[in-house]
C-alpha cells in the first residue's frame, strides 16, 4: 500500500512539473513573437531625417555682438537693446489704420488741411483753389455726399492717417469729428511741379466710412 501512494506521489509531482515547463515555454514563445512583431514594425517605419542635425552641437554660450569678456544675462541682454535703433510704434484706430504720418508731404498735408478749414468754414470759394483742374466736380459730390449723411459742414476737427504712396497714387485718410459723429475720408493727391516747385492739387475726395446719428455706411 505504502509502495502504491508513493508511485502515485511520483506521478502527480511529474505532471506538475510537465505543466509548468509547457506553460514556462508557451511564455517565452509568446515573449518572443511580441519582440519579433515590435522589431518588424520599426524596421516598416520609414523616420523622417534629421531637420537640424547640428542644432545641438552649437555653442550657444556666446553671441558674436556681445564681448566675450561679458556674462550672457538678462541685464547684458537689455543692455544691448537699448543700444539698438528704436522704431517708433504709432497708435491705430479702426476704420482709419495706423495713424503714422512720418511719410506724409508736408506740402500735401498743408494743402489738405486749408481744404478742410475751408470747408468747414463755408469757404467753397477757398475750397476750388484747392482742386486739380478739371476736378471741381469731385468737390461738388463731397459737399453733396457731408450733407447726406446729415455730418454737417459747420464745424470740425480732424486728424491724418497713414498715408498710402504709390508711383502715381497719392491717397490720404482723414478723420472728422463733430457733434453729429465720425466721417471718414480718402483724399487723392495729385503732383504737378511748377518752376521746379512740387503743387499739391486734390484729385478726388471719398467718404468711405461714416458714424452719424445713429446710421453707419448708408445703413
Amino acid at each position: 500500500m505504502k509502495k502504491f501512494t508513493f508511485v502515485i506521489s511520483v506521478l502527480f509531482i511529474c505532471a506538475l512539473t510537465g505543466c509548468n515547463n509547457a506553460a514556462g515555454k508557451n511564455q517565452i514563445t509568446d515573449q518572443d513573437s511580441l519582440k519579433k512583431i515590435s522589431s518588424d514594425k520599426e524596421d516598416s517605419i520609414n523616420w523622417t531625417g534629421e531637420l537640424e542635425k547640428k542644432k545641438l552641437t552649437y555653442k550657444i554660450d556666446r553671441f558674436s555682438l556681445i564681448s566675450d569678456s561679458l556674462p550672457l544675462n538678462p541685464e547684458v541682454f537689455m543692455a544691448f537693446e537699448a543700444g539698438n535703433p528704436q522704431f517708433p510704434v504709432y497708435p491705430q484706430l479702426e476704420g482709419i489704420g495706423s495713424l503714422d504720418i512720418s511719410d506724409l508731404d508736408k506740402s500735401a498735408a498743408s494743402v489738405i488741411n486749408n481744404f478742410c478749414s475751408s470747408f468747414f468754414s463755408q469757404k467753397q470759394e477757398n475750397c476750388e483753389t484747392m482742386m486739380n483742374e478739371g476736378c471741381l466736380f469731385a468737390l461738388v459730390l463731397f459737399n453733396y455726399d457731408v450733407g447726406k449723411i446729415g455730418f454737417g459742414t459747420d464745424t470740425a476737427t480732424w486728424i491724418f492717417g497713414k498715408p498710402f504712396i504709390a508711383e502715381e497714387v497719392f491717397q490720404v485718410p482723414v478723420r472728422f469729428y463733430n457733434i453729429n459723429g465720425t466721417c471718414d475720408v480718402m483724399f487723392f493727391m495729385a503732383n504737378s511741379s511748377k518752376n521746379n516747385n512740387q503743387v499739391w492739387k486734390i484729385q478726388d475726395i471719398m467718404i468711405y466710412n461714416y458714424q452719424v446719428g445713429g446710421k453707419s455706411n448708408g445703413k
